[in-house]
């Protein structure tokens, strides 16, 4: 129940929760559905179950039910319709059975007549199999949508294990096929996948079938590379109910249908911080949401990805003692070279990829990204990108960036986008010092319109919203990789300066038809940046992101946020993941024919199987988690239009009021280095359980050269 809770919450996946009889009285069933209502899981998988460890044969519970019609009766008497129930089929015979193969279809009857949805069938190799199976339910009036199990061949000792345990009849040509390969694993998968579609399609052709279900056994490759032939994952656009990920739908009564931008990378932490709200804003983001976002702890500042202090190293740097140290690890991320950062919780899209160089220049140059969209103008809501909502809607996002700037390059920035009205910038220290030349009040960022329904608005930047998740992610520059490094260090000194004079950037660009100017104006800061500071300047220019695309309607088509199910790297079809299972709704069969949600939502699963230092970048072989019950839908999607974006344009100027800054450094969020004499103190009583802990003399005059040797005054920063 776990997973699911954690599936339905962080992925926005609708999981199908597996329930047996095994163990369990009806008193302790009561309480796993109500628990399970409470979660907002709605799909339920009535088995009877194995028998106990240990035990020879299956005996019902005293107090518990008999079987799976028992526990279907039961489901449906305490929660009535609210469940979709699925429940299990064997084309060949359940393996154990002592009754007859007819026996078995009554006793499948009397399943769906207690109330169950839909039949998930056992594996099998043979199409005749599973035809002369759906046939023979349809002759003895079982109507509802029966869907086949599949699994794909992964190599073949484990092929023949599970074949010969489930007493799975196999044909000879598969033997003969797989008899020349059985030693090569890669041959054998690829035969698997062939083999796996053929099945598919003959299903599909000769019984009308829609959907299917695949036993993964946590190798989805194999089942990735099968829906990829099959041409399902173009389909997933037109089932994300949101361009956000994560969901908490049907949550205790409550919906959610609006979120601020800043968190779209760190869903987990969003989620979290506003789990007690009462509700959530509705269509709006306006006065009636919750008041307050939940405190900070140190729950939010875990370390974002399994591994060792040494792997972390490897991916953010063993002794990073400059800027421009920090500003690669930045461009690594956006190059795919490493998986993760502690703002971004998942690795990079793979729509990305086609823009990371330009992006990793960004960020080489100062400007450290951690969350950016592109303008989109009346796209498809079956996009394969920007795609949201359902099918026949239209959908339309301004351009936006946030990133870490030093003073410096801020005082740059101001004077640039002062020429620029249509652009709104909004800054936020550490120190809560706020500079901005928009509103402080909420604006759409996203957008969609779509046939008998209101513009629905799910993604909004939302000015105190944005105050407050400044102050989350300064604290990560310290929590999360400044804490890898000696108190002491260069390194940790580095890390804590930047979190104290550093600024937090967001910018708009509110034209949202010509929506390419915000990429462009990088270079025109940088040129000014050096021409006042008197940098050297490149030899080759600046070059970032506008001088050699102005006008090209697909500059940034493909630049999404951050986030992402997917590596930067390998195989694509590795990097999505299987999402939404069928759930209950107005037409049972219409839920469970629904195409499987394949995409980056899930895989926002950033399970992460193994991480191998190779010259200071850690390679990654992705291990993502998603529902393996699910649904799918014939056809896939192409887009026949390019997206709507053009060169800049400017409209009527914005009053701009002068703002300065006092430079000052107060401990808000994190606070201002501590000095690395008491924190280490402090650090050593917590690891050695309060006990006494005392630093020399020479240590504290060492640790006070350091602090003056590398202690930066935080200069005044002006609005020009």
């Amino acid at each position: 129940m776990a997973i699911c809770e954690y599936t339905h919450t962080y992925f926005g996946v609708d999981p199908l929760m597996h329930l047996t009889c095994t163990n369990l009285t009806v008193d302790e069933l009561k309480k796993i559905l109500k628990s399970a209502r409470d979660m907002g899981i709605k799909n339920i998988l009535a088995l009877r179950g194995d028998p106990p460890r240990g035990a020879i044969s299956w005996e019902p519970t005293v107090g518990g039910c008999e079987n799976a019609i028992d526990l279907v009766k039961r489901i449906r008497k305490e929660h009535g319709d609210y469940f979709c129930i699925a429940v299990a089929g064997f084309p060949e015979g359940h393996p154990h059975s002592k009754i007859s193969r007819d026996q078995e279809l009554v006793h499948l009857k009397e399943k769906i007549n207690a109330g169950a949805d839909f039949i998930l069938t056992q594996f099998f190799y043979d199409a005749d199999v599973f035809v002369d199976f759906h046939n023979q339910c349809r002759q003895i009036g079982i109507d509802c949508p029966i869907i086949p199990g599949m699994m794909p061949i992964q190599s073949y000792i484990s092929f023949k294990k599970m074949t010969t345990f489930c007493k799975t009849k196999v044909p000879d040509h598969i033997w003969k096929s797989l008899e020349p390969i059985r030693e090569n694993d890669e041959e054998i998968k690829e035969y698997g996948v062939r083999l796996c579609v053929q099945l598919c399609d003959t299903l599909r052709e000769r019984c009308f079938i829609k959907g299917f279900h695949f036993y993964t056994l946590n190798l989805e490759k194999s089942v990735m590379a099968v829906l990829a032939a099959m041409g399902v994952q173009e389909s997933v656009a037109s089932r994300r109910a949101f361009p956000w990920r994560g969901s908490r739908a049907n949550l205790k009564g409550m919906s959610e249908d609006v979120r601020p931008i800043n968190w779209a990378n760190r869903p987990k932490s969003y989620i979290k911080r506003t789990i007690t709200w009462d509700e959530f804003p509705n269509g709006r983001w306006g006065d009636n949401r919750s008041p307050a976002y939940g405190e900070l702890s140190d729950s939010h500042f875990f370390r974002p990805v399994e591994g060792s202090k040494e792997d972390l190293l490897a991916m953010w740097g063993e002794a990073p003692i400059d800027e421009k140290d920090v500003n690669e690890v930045f461009a690594l991320y956006l190059e795919g070279k490493i998986p993760i950062l502690p703002w971004c919780e998942t690795a990079l899209n793979a729509e990305t990829i086609p823009l990371c160089k330009k992006l990793a220049s960004l960020n080489r140059a100062g400007f450290l990204s951690i969350n950016s969209q592109p303008a989109v103008n009346g796209a498809k809501s079956t996009h394969p990108i920007y795609g949201w909502g359902g099918p026949s809607g239209r959908v339309y996002q301004k351009a936006y960036i946030e990133f870490f700037v030093n003073p410096e390059l801020l005082k740059s920035i101001i004077h640039v986008l002062n020429k620029y009205p249509n652009l709104n910038y909004y800054a936020v220290n550490s120190a809560k010092e706020e500079i901005t030349s928009g509103v402080k009040t909420t604006a759409a960022l996203t957008w969609g319109v779509f046939p008998n329904r209101e513009i629905i608005q799910p993604t909004v930047f939302d000015f105190e919203s944005f105050v407050v998740w400044s102050e989350e992610v300064f604290q990560l520059w310290t929590k999360c990789w400044a804490s890898l490094y000696d108190d002491v260090s260069e390194s940790a000194d580095l890390l804590y300066r930047i979190h104290d004079t550093y600024y937090l950037v967001a910018l708009i660009d509110n034209d949202y038809i010509e929506g390419n100017l915000l990429f462009q104006v990088f270079d025109e800061i940088l040129e000014y940046d050096y021409s006042v500071n008197k940098k050297e300047r490149p030899a080759k220019g600046f070059g970032l992101l506008g001088s050699s695309h102005h006008g090209s309607k697909l500059n940034f088509a493909n630049l999404q946020s951050h986030a992402g199910a997917s590596t930067a790297s390998g195989n694509v079809l590795a990097r999505q993941a299987l999402g939404s299972a069928s759930s209950r709704s107005n037409s049972v069969a219409d839920s469970v024919n629904t195409a499987p949600a394949l995409g980056s939502t899930v895989s926002h699963g950033s399970g992460i199987a193994g991480l191998a230092a190779t010259s200071g970048t850690v390679q990654v072989t992705p291990k993502q988690s998603y529902d393996d019950m699910d649904a799918g839908a014939e056809g896939g999607i192409s887009m026949d239009e390019e997206s709507p974006l053009g060169s800049s344009s400017t409209h009527s100027p914005l009053v701009r009021s002068p703002i300065s800054m006092n430079g000052k450094s107060t401990n808000a969020s994190g606070g201002s280095r501590p000095p690395p004499s008491s924190r280490a103190h402090a650090n050593n009583n917590n690891n050695n359980n309060n006990n006494s802990s005392t630093t020399t003399s020479e240590e504290d005059a060492a640790s006070s050269v350091f602090r003056d040797r590398k202690s930066v005054d935080k200069p005044q920063l002006n609005q020009e």
